[in-house]
């Protein structure tokens, strides 16, 4: 070989060595900014929501590692404060301090132990108690995210209309009255329910279930008139309701499950809430349905359209209607599991049909809903 030709192939060689170095360097991620900020009010809570740009690395929460993740309340007032989430170990902590003008901490900051930090991709969730917060209830807040130098939205705030929420009368008494109520899906966690609440000063718990019914089929059950006299004869404080596995037939000439068969489903359920609000002195709890096994295709068809049904009849109640998202625990990212990880080890908690809940899979569905009674102060002392 020549030393032309050596000189080539050496040359190649380098060049092709260099290409392959620069295509395994790792690209730099884009400066994290946010591209929209919500906020909404669950009773005494409120829950921020922020997207980015992009995934963030748990490192990045790292106060040192990258910028912080804050968001603004009061941003024109002398008390405006910034509440921040960082990471610390294997867990998220928030904390809460003034600012000054320019956003920068004024003050020493303190934890906020009670609040609820999570991050899913390219999105962060914060919650906690407007008393912890300093928010006033009732009253407008405005507010703006902040990473870094970035403030969101660039040059205004964002304003969000609380409302005040006052401890219904049961509650002042402490009394509780409880219905747990719906077809099959019910069943398991009404004896939880009263198994946990039993303990508690004046506390009752009423179970009413009825196995294959559905809104969607009053010739089997009449679930707007069977409302209507549970609230009349109960006279309940708290209802939770869990049903729609039955469901899928037509209503009013509109088959399963298009968009005029949501807005009939949305009517009925809406006015099963109202039965049993009893004019604003009761509360609703409704339960979504976790997704089905994905051999169960029909129910497949049904349960995400009877679940946007129930969510858009919660809108039309200011108050006194929580929506329990079963699927958020269950089937998050409406992927079915069988199992899952649940207090330091793997649960069964779906039974072999892909519909229902197993005994513990309902022990965790009764926690859940005894902690969404904690959070909305409903539940009495203990005897």
């Amino acid at each position: 070989m020549g030393r032309s030709v050596l000189f080539a192939v050496l040359v190649v060689a380098v060049i092709a060595a260099a290409s392959s170095a620069s295509a395994q360097a790792p690209v730099p991620a884009p400066p994290l900014q946010v591209t929209e900020a919500k906020v909404r009010q669950n009773g005494d809570d409120l829950r921020f929501g922020l997207r980015f740009n992009r995934a963030i690395a748990a490192t990045e929460l790292t106060p040192a590692a990258g910028p912080a993740v804050c968001i603004v309340l009061s941003p024109g007032a002398s008390s405006r404060r910034s509440v921040c989430v960082s990471r610390n170990g294997a867990h998220l902590v928030t904390t809460i301090g003034a600012v000054d003008a320019t956003f920068n901490r004024s003050a020493s900051s303190h934890v906020l132990r009670k609040a609820r930090a999570h991050v899913d991709g390219g999105f962060l969730q914060l919650r906690a108690s407007a008393r912890s917060l300093k928010v006033a209830l009732g009253r407008p807040l405005t507010w703006l995210a902040l990473v870094g130098t970035q403030r969101f939205p660039a040059a205004s705030e964002l304003a969000f209309k609380t409302r005040s929420t006052s401890r219904p009368r049961f509650a002042r008494l402490g009394r509780l009255r409880l219905l747990a109520t719906g077809d099959s899906m019910i069943q398991i966690i009404d004896s939880y329910l009263d198994q946990r609440l039993k303990r508690r000063r004046k506390t009752s718990v009423r179970s009413d279930a009825h196995i294959s019914t559905g809104i969607s089929s009053p010739s089997e059950l009449n679930w707007v008139k069977k409302a209507r006299n549970q609230a009349g004869s109960v006279k309940p404080d708290v209802t939770v309701m869990f049903i729609g596995a039955n469901d899928g037939f037509p209503i009013g000439g509109a088959p399963c499950c298009n968009a005029a068969w949501v807005t009939q489903y949305a009517r009925r359920v809406a006015s099963m809430m109202r039965s049993y609000r009893r004019g604003g002195r009761s509360l609703v709890y409704w339960l979504t349905l976790p997704a089905p096994s994905p051999s169960r295709p029909n129910f497949a068809k049904v349960f995400p359209r009877v679940n946007e049904a129930i969510r858009r009849a919660a809108v039309r109640f200011a108050s006194g209607v929580r929506v329990l998202d079963m699927g958020k625990v269950f089937t998050p990212g409406g992927v079915f599991r069988r199992t899952m990880s649940y207090g330091g080890r793997t649960v069964t908690v779906r039974q072999p049909d892909g519909i229902h809940l197993t005994t513990t899979g309902a022990s965790i569905a009764a926690t859940v809903i005894v902690n969404r009674l904690r959070a909305d102060h409903v539940l009495p002392r203990l005897k």
